[in-house]
């Protein structure tokens, strides 16, 4: 059996954080609702931090459900 083991040596120069995301946005006159998790990495410029690096980590997008007409949104 194999094993692939990673180390990534990270300086304290750069920090990571991993939130879960949940987005509801239209394209194309349709709606979409998507969850999952974002993967960012900051790097300290100056006197505050720069966003260097983002991915999204296991993305689920469905169509959104449509509210009934006249609900409140």
């Amino acid at each position: 059996m194999a094993t692939n083991i990673h180390m990534v040596c990270v300086p304290p120069s750069i920090k990571g954080m991993e939130p879960t995301m949940e987005n509801l946005y239209e394209r194309s006159a349709e709606q979409f609702h998507t969850t999952g998790r974002d993967l960012w990495v900051f790097a300290k410029h100056g006197t505050g931090w720069l966003a260097v690096w983002r991915t999204m980590l296991d993305v689920n997008e469905t169509a959104a459900q449509q509210p009934p007409a006249g609900a409140a949104g």
